[in-house]
């Protein structure tokens, strides 16, 4: 409820700013997050890039809906499922040895492009 009557959300590195985002909700973020360079995310370092994120919002901005909807395609197609921290390794059904492989495989993709 908070998130849909809002104008924005403001985070450091939480989900809450994701799901703002999916919701149309500009996001500022204050940290580093896996969906930093999504559209509708202001990018929040300094008290200047706070004010210019204030002053777009408060001007009407809004999140373009095909640009999200290229953004989540464009991630999906760039992503490997896989984990850093042993408490995930049981998150979505997959068993350790497929995390390492396509791990592996997407490594060596890019090493060969080299």
């Amino acid at each position: 409820d908070l998130i849909n009557k809002s104008q924005a959300v403001a985070t450091v590195t939480g989900t809450n700013g994701w799901e703002a985002v999916l919701r149309s909700k500009p996001a500022l973020v204050f940290g580093h997050c896996w969906y930093r360079q999504s559209p509708g995310v202001f990018k929040v370092n300094n008290v200047e890039t706070c004010k210019n994120a204030f002053k777009e919002i408060e001007s009407g901005y809004k999140i373009n809906t095909q640009d999200m909807i290229n953004y989540l395609y464009s991630f999906d197609r760039i992503s490997i499922r896989g984990y850093f921290e042993d408490w995930k390794k049981h998150q979505d059904g997959l068993e350790s040895v497929d995390y390492k492989q396509s791990m592996l495989d997407a490594l060596l993709k890019e090493i060969n492009k080299k």
